[in-house]
Order: structure tokens, then sequence, then C-alpha cells
């Protein structure tokens, strides 16, 4: 398409990603009497569906950001190093939405600096996508290179992960998208559940932690990560 090398620099990036996106649909586009308009309309659905989950966050960091205030007006009767503690707790949950803010494929993953990595961030060890809870970074030794000692837990699993690497070496993290879906039947620890934007019905484990309030007619909130569904929370 030679009109698309006129397109201006600021959008152009963008322009491709939704090509990109909605090529993922091509078996559905190719089969209608004008494929330009289904695959504009499917674009203009993609989009729908980001603007959706954006405003799932943001209405998410609102709830946190509250509760922040309210842990703040009532620090005065606290220890320091209990309001630090309350500070961090908050601070994790701003981290792993922000990590969240992406257009890129559901299962895709970017790089890192394994020095840049913080408590809350998204890191892949071992082929795992995994959440930082610990980090600690070594002095420059005689050879010039400082290393970090990253402890993290599987974010499906939770499995514990440690390892350590020189600080510039770089680190796969996942990229993490969150959906909504109904929940239709319930059969044991099993949910099947219809996706609010596709409509695709598909099956879920409902977590221990959420099983007293997982009900028919519910909506959850389940995350896609390197391919992978889990549910998470409970709307």
């Amino acid at each position: 398409m030679p009109w698309r090398k006129n397109v201006d620099p600021i959008i152009k990036d963008y322009l491709d990603l939704q090509v990109k996106e909605t090529a993922k649909f091509k078996d559905a586009y190719s089969q209608a009497k004008n494929k330009a308009d289904a695959q504009l309309w499917i674009a203009v659905a993609n989009m729908t569906k980001h603007l959706f989950n954006l405003e799932l966050k943001i209405k998410y960091l609102e709830g946190a950001i509250r509760d922040l205030n309210e842990r703040l007006l009532k620090t005065t009767e606290k220890k320091p190093e209990d309001v630090l503690k309350e500070l961090e707790e908050v601070l994790e949950i701003f981290i792993n939405y922000i990590n969240s803010f992406s257009f890129m494929d559901e299962g895709d993953k970017k790089q890192t600096n394994v020095g840049s990595l913080k408590k809350g961030n998204y890191v892949i060890i071992d082929g795992i996508a995994c959440i930082v809870k610990d980090v600690q970074t070594s002095k420059t030794g005689k050879h010039g290179h400082a290393k970090a000692r990253v402890e993290a837990i599987g974010m499906i699993d939770s499995q514990k992960k440690i390892f350590v690497a020189p600080t510039h070496d770089k680190v796969d993290v996942p990229i993490v998208t969150k959906h909504s879906a109904q929940v239709l039947s319930i059969s044991g620890h099993v949910a099947n559940l219809m996706e609010m934007e596709t409509y695709e019905n598909f099956d879920l484990k409902i977590p221990d932690e959420l099983k007293s309030q997982i009900h028919e007619g519910k909506e959850i909130i389940y995350w896609k990560i390197l391919g992978e569904k889990v549910m998470k929370q409970v709307k």
C-alpha cells in the first residue's frame, strides 16, 4: 500500500500495529463482500476492546488512590516502618497495572535490563511469567560488573523463582493483558466463561480464593499471560 509510506511518522507505528492485529482475523474478513470494510470494522472493535480494558485499569487505579488516601489519613498513629510497608503494597498495585498498559499481542513479550527490575515488575524466569518480589544489587566487582539477585513468584502457579545476573544483562518481560468474561456455568473447580467482547466460550480453573464468590452470571477479570488465561478477580 503506497499511501502508507506517506502517513505521518507519529501515527505510522500505530497504523502498522493495527494492520498486524487485524491480520489475525483474516479468515473472517476474507469472506466478506467488501474485505476492506470488514477489516476496518475489526480494527474499530479491537480499539474498542483496548479502550474498555483501559477503563477497567483506570477504575482500579482510582480505587487504589482512594485506598492510599485513607491509609495516609490513618498514618499518624502508626510506626514509620508500618506506613512504609503499606505504601509499598499500594505502589506494587500501581506498578502491576502500569506494566500492563500495552497494545501488543497477548502472549507477547519485551526486554529490559536486569538492573531496571523493581518490586512489582513482571519478568520471565525459566519460561514462567513472574512478579518480582525482591531485588538485591551487589556492589561493582573488580571486573566492573554489578550483579542483581532477583526473587520472584510465578503469576499462575505461585512458584518461587530466584536468579542472579549482571545488571546490564537483558531479561524478558511478559506482556500481560486483562479481559472480562461472564460465568455461564460451574462444574467442580472449573467455570465455563463467555468473553464479553468476542463472545468466545472457554473454561478456566477457579482459584481457591475466589470459589466462594463465583456464581452463574457473575463477571470476572482474567489475564492472558504468555498465551495462558488465568482468573484473577470478580467484578
